[in-house]
């Protein structure tokens, strides 16, 4: 950058006195992410410039400033790179709310960006509107071609796709791809990312799922049926973004990763990063509001057959729905949880893979989600006691396997002096989610499949429900302060550990089965 600025200095015949303020600001305020410099709004403006007003309104033809694209086009040269832009930080509520992404030509500079003011004008005014695609609105392009500025609306099409201008970026050994006029790119995050690929409890599913891919599966079953339900650990990423945390996931030893989110640009951005990673990633819903029928019947098309698309998905690295992740529950207990056949099934292999990581990393706060990552537990838990009931049917199949923990990992952003309390907040209120529906699913599954259709008032079936919801625990195993997100408030990840405990009578049942068939293995309960 010296080099750059030394040049555009001797070009148009500028003091050293007068260039050496700038020099030392813009050497400190670049950021390089692959072929494309980055610099912050107040990079461009301040007493450093005030002496250059001169130079720049005088080389000001037709609003091309050819002094300052001299500049451009000497930083471009110095530092190997062909496009420059700057960024303001993203607001949370957009000016244009008939327009989601940035309109034609981006703000002028001094329009006061308030992403960290909750007194923006934007916030109250009523033209604005909740910029829930996180759309880079104060992103301006300051040399080479950026693409088109606008796009089909509301969903953009793969020619949208191919004319725009995409960025790639390297990141603990990971590609990142996104479009910077469209899509944001946070790099703040990128200690998450590398606390993610070595964080305990990932490398502990991963572990657990290197065990069952040794144990599950008697040696009956077929070839075919082992390859289509490997067993492993899968992540859920509701807030995907472009691949931030979902790549760290995948890195790191998941087997799947499950991702969802709203805006058409991150999800070309995960499928063309997921490329440049060599992951096989499926997009199982493309702009779909609502859902009715059969996912697989649904998005399989006259060249992919059900059952073709039904390999590929157990076959691919990432599963993605371009969707708001509300539908994630409903989604997952599709294919991750269907209902068992009424009665057991000698070829009937439910899904092995465990859903043991949740992401929850919107900002400036996942707290509306932690009911989906409470339902999807819940969900999940279903399921595997279920299977237990069934396996138990059949002792030469039992398996006696250790309780598992699964863990959510919420993003908001905390004033410093409440983030213990808050976080301890939150760990109360995900437990109590957890109960609820538990205490729903088990009601449910007493009567679909115990038979138990008649229930003596109302004094009963709350003893019911408290016998069976006290087999969840909530604990905080960590809280990670990211990054300062405002003055006194900071950007903290929360790790929250779930552990479902055995239904009562459960031990009752396997020790008098032990002392019939002889000692337990370990004789741990």
């Amino acid at each position: 950058m010296d080099r750059a600025v030394e040049a555009w200095r001797l070009q148009h015949g500028i003091e050293k006195e007068i260039i050496a303020p700038l020099s030392k600001k813009l050497c400190k305020s670049y950021t390089v992410y692959g072929c494309m410099l980055l610099l912050p709004q107040n990079a461009l403006e301040g007493p450093e410039w005030s002496p250059l007003e001169p130079l720049i309104h005088h080389n000001n033809i037709n609003n091309n400033n050819t002094a300052l694209n001299d500049l451009y086009k000497s930083i471009a040269k110095e530092l190997k790179i062909t496009h420059i832009a700057s960024n303001k930080p993203i607001p949370l509520h957009h000016p244009h709310p008939h327009h989601p992404h940035p309109p034609p030509h981006p703000p002028p500079a001094n329009v006061t960006d308030t992403c960290n003011d909750n007194n923006n004008n934007n916030e109250t005014t009523p033209t604005s509107s909740e910029n829930i695609l996180r759309a880079p609105i104060n992103f301006t392009p300051l040399y080479g071609d950026f693409g088109p500025e606008t796009c089909s609306q509301p969903h953009p099409t793969q020619e949208d796709f191919d004319k725009a201008f995409w960025v790639t970026a390297k990141q603990n050994g990971i590609y990142q791809v996104w479009a910077p006029r469209w899509t944001m790119f946070s790099r703040g995050n990128i200690s998450e990312k590398a606390r993610l690929l070595t964080l305990g409890s990932v490398r502990e599913a991963v572990e657990d799922a290197a065990v069952r891919g040794g144990r599950e599966g008697g040696e009956e079953e077929e070839e075919e049926e082992r390859e289509l339900q490997p067993p492993g650990f899968a992540a859920i990423d509701l807030y995907a973004g472009i691949g931030y945390f979902a790549f760290s996931y995948l890195r790191a030893g998941a087997d799947q990763v499950w991702c969802w989110d709203i805006n058409p640009w991150s999800i070309e951005g995960l499928l063309r990063g997921a490329k440049a990673n060599k992951w096989e990633a499926v997009l199982l819903s493309h702009g779909m509001d609502h859902f009715d029928g059969d996912l697989l019947q649904e998005t399989a098309t006259t060249s992919m057959s059900k059952e073709t698309l039904k390999k590929g998905i157990r076959k691919a690295k990432l599963l993605i729905f371009n969707e708001s992740n509300i539908h994630a529950p409903e989604r997952l207990q599709q294919y991750l949880f269907p209902p068992p056949p009424p009665l057991p099934q000698p070829h009937h292999h439910p899904p092995q893979i465990t859903i043991r990581h949740i992401n929850l990393g919107l900002l400036p706060s996942s707290r509306e989600s932690l009911s989906l990552a409470a339902q999807i537990l819940s969900l999940q838990h279903q399921q595997q006691q279920i299977t237990s009931t069934r396996q138990k049917e059949d002792k030469s199949k039992r398996r006696r396997r250790k309780g598992s923990t699964s863990w959510i990992h919420m993003h908001e952003n905390f004033l410093l002096e409440e983030i213990l309390a808050k976080a301890n907040e939150r760990s109360k209120e995900l437990e109590e989610k957890i109960h609820g529906f538990l205490s729903i699913i088990h009601y449910q599954k007493n009567i679909t499949w115990k038979e138990r259709n008649e229930m003596e008032g109302e004094e009963k079936r709350k003893k019911e429900r408290e016998k069976r919801t006290s087999r969840v625990r909530v604990k905080i195993e960590g809280i990670n302060r990211l990054k300062s997100y405002a003055p006194g408030v900071m950007h903290c990840v929360v790790d929250f550990g779930v552990e479902f405990l055995e239904e009562e009578g459960e031990e009752r049942e396997e020790g008098q089965e032990e002392e019939e068939g002889g000692e337990g293995e370990d004789g741990r309960r």
